[in-house]
């Protein structure tokens, strides 16, 4: 009996998840901070969280679930971040005991005083997961041309193209909201990265 309860819930899962896939026509956006692993809530305001789910909405769900499941986090800090000056909006954590974690500065005079924009910090930092995970060392040789065309552009015209991998996050934020402003193999470049990560994550789902 237990089996069976067991597989008609995940039957439901399934079913609820491709109805989600289909309506969104393939992938399915609700994201959320509650799809995170959120360290210091009590540090963001009310504004701020409202804020920060609507600028993670467009991330595909699958890139958050599997930035959970893997056990890393996100954190708010009203103050500088460790190690940085008071310039740093957002740190993404590659190696170490804080690997794929991410932390995120929440003091609101901040974003009134410097040039960074609250609406991009997070999903800019989700674009170094998806540049970690998706890219790095799963790219073909023509994604890495295409990256690499597109740091030689806007290296010229962005202050947040200062490498290729900064040039990821920062165009990553670009393709979730204003895909249009970029070349489609570009976007198509994106699109391949969170495929990627969507087979880790149904990898994931599977061994559990």
């Amino acid at each position: 009996m237990d089996f069976r309860i067991k597989t008609m819930k995940q039957a439901a899962k399934t079913l609820l998840t491709l109805v989600m896939l289909l309506t969104m026509g393939g992938q399915a956006y609700a994201g959320d901070l509650s799809m995170l692993n959120v360290v210091g809530a009590e540090n963001a305001s009310e504004e701020f969280t409202a804020a920060i789910n609507n600028s993670i909405s467009k991330i595909p769900d699958h890139i958050l679930d599997y930035h959970k499941k893997i056990g890393a986090t996100v954190s708010f800090s009203r103050n500088n971040l460790p190690g940085y000056d008071n310039t740093i909006a957002g740190i993404y954590y590659y190696d170490g005991d804080s690997r794929y974690d991410v932390m995120i500065r929440t003091d609101e005079a901040f974003y009134a005083n410097y040039r960074f924009d609250l609406a991009t910090t997070l999903p800019h930092e989700i674009g170094h997961f998806v540049w970690n995970v998706g890219f790095r060392d799963a790219a073909s040789e023509e994604d890495r041309r295409i990256l690499k065309e597109q740091y030689d552009f806007w290296k010229n015209y962005r202050f947040d193209c200062k490498n290729q991998e900064e040039t990821f996050a920062a165009l990553y934020v670009t393709h979730l909201n204003y895909p249009d402003h970029l070349i489609q193999e570009a976007n198509d470049m994106f699109d391949r990265c969170e495929e990627r990560i969507g087979l880790l994550n149904g990898a994931e789902e599977s061994s559990q």
